[in-house]
């Protein structure tokens, strides 16, 4: 019972483990947010080829702590990288955080903006171009949010996102571009702490009911034996107390007596065979105790479960010699 115990507490806390699991999505852009603070593994030109005065700014963007920023959108211009995991027909959603807005005091209402995904060219349109408006001068816009979905060509395309504004007093600002080849997840298992567990030491009465003792089947010699010579002196403090053992015995021990002991009239009938008691409350002793009148071999192994045959045997005869009549 002790040994399901101890193993029951040691799998418990495995049954009360906390397991968490968390799911990310894939994003096919490298650098989406531009948080290495430049335009690496970006391409930023203008339709005709020129490079691109935009800059990666540092700020309050919708997502992390930089962004893109460009003026001066009269013309288009683009921001475009490879990418790879691609599935060739198979839809594509793609999206990214924007806000635009005028950099001059202008009462102009009629300026707009276009704003498109595409892939393989700057100008390979899927579908009509995304009319955006600019915000008022110093009106510090909030952040919106563009989605479109592209059809890939291929499994690695090249993929634009392409801008142009009617007039040039106007900033475009871009942040967190998003692009979801798949998701993965991720789980992580927490145990609790776990409390020592610790058994009480066995009392002496506990140990002497579950010692074992062995009984061989070695002829006894014939001449009278004493309850000393039978048992060893280190154990038999363990069955019979000191100040009730006979000093010694006159009659020869019965040959056929079998254990568990029994009672006589004339004496306490020993075991005819030696006795060992195991030491150990686990293991039984692994070998008889040698007589020095007769070899011992072991033939069988027997488990007491009571120790009160040995105390009753040793209270029952030790009485004095009776006087001479």
């Amino acid at each position: 019972m002790l040994f399901y115990t101890l193993l029951f507490s040691l799998l418990s806390p495995l049954a009360r483990a906390t397991v968490t699991c968390t799911t990310t999505e894939i994003n096919g852009w490298q650098n989406p947010s531009f948080e290495t603070g430049n335009v690496d593994d970006w391409t930023n030109l203008v339709a005709t080829g020129a490079a691109a005065d935009g800059s990666v700014v540092e700020g309050d963007g919708s997502s992390g702590s930089y962004y893109y920023s460009i003026t001066g959108t009269g013309i288009y211009t683009y921001l475009s990288q490879d990418m790879a995991g691609l599935t060739e027909g198979q839809a594509l959603m793609l999206s990214v955080d924007y806000r635009v807005f005028f950099t001059e005091d202008t009462s102009t209402t009629g300026d707009y903006c276009y704003i498109f995904f595409s892939t393989n060219s700057w100008d390979n349109l899927e579908s009509a171009q995304t009319t955006v408006h600019p915000s008022a001068y110093e009106s510090n816009p909030a952040w919106s949010t563009y989605t479109q979905t592209l059809t890939p060509t291929a499994d690695t395309d090249e993929i634009y996102f392409t801008w142009g504004c009617s007039a040039s007093y106007v900033e475009l600002d871009l942040d967190n571009f998003q692009a979801v080849l798949g998701t993965t997840t991720s789980c992580t298992t927490v145990l609790p702490s776990s409390t020592p567990v610790t058994s009480s030491p066995a009392s002496s009465s506990s140990i002497a009911s579950s010692s074992s003792f062995l009984v061989t089947s070695s002829s006894v010699p014939s001449s009278p034996v004493t309850s000393s010579s039978a048992i060893p002196s280190t154990a038999s403090s363990n069955l019979v107390p000191s100040s009730a053992a006979p000093s010694s015995a006159s009659s020869s021990v019965s040959s056929s007596a079998v254990f568990p002991f029994t009672r006589s009239s004339s004496l306490a009938v020993l075991p005819s065979l030696p006795v060992s008691v195991a030491s150990s409350a686990v293991s039984p002793a692994s070998s008889a105790v040698a007589s020095s009148s007769a070899s011992v071999t072991t033939d069988a192994v027997f488990t007491t479960t009571s120790i009160v045959y040995v105390t009753e045997m040793a209270t029952a005869y030790a009485c004095p010699a009776p006087s001479a009549a």
